[in-house]
């Protein structure tokens, strides 16, 4: 996605508008298996939203957040340390959205 030639609106690769209707699914990575995910996202897709923007670093580390799997986003809550399995959770609901048509816009917070 990117800014228009003329600069009054967003286009996607194929230079084709693109109409940012986003729906904010915070707890995405989650609280949500990846069924629930699934059925999420289809149902966003069906409703015409075109991005769905997930929380991927709920808060700072230490904070004892973990997925639906009881994943945390880093081993022993260091930040150095990226734990595989919280993120390969991320890699699959980012694709299955892609897959879906959706832009996944994942934020921090």
């Amino acid at each position: 996605m990117k800014v228009s030639a003329d600069k009054h609106y967003l286009v996607d690769d194929a230079d084709k508008p693109f109409f940012y209707l986003a729906d904010t699914a915070w707890m995405l990575f989650y609280h949500v298996s990846r069924e629930d995910a699934d059925f999420y996202l289809q149902n966003r897709r069906q409703k015409g939203f075109t991005v769905v923007m997930p929380v991927m670093l709920r808060e700072s580390p230490g904070t004892g957040m973990r997925n639906f799997y009881g994943d945390s986003p880093f081993v022993d809550d260091d930040p150095t340390r990226p734990n595989e399995a919280f993120f390969q959770n991320v890699d699959w609901v980012i694709q299955r959205a892609a897959d879906l048509g959706l832009t996944p816009s994942p934020i921090t917070c």
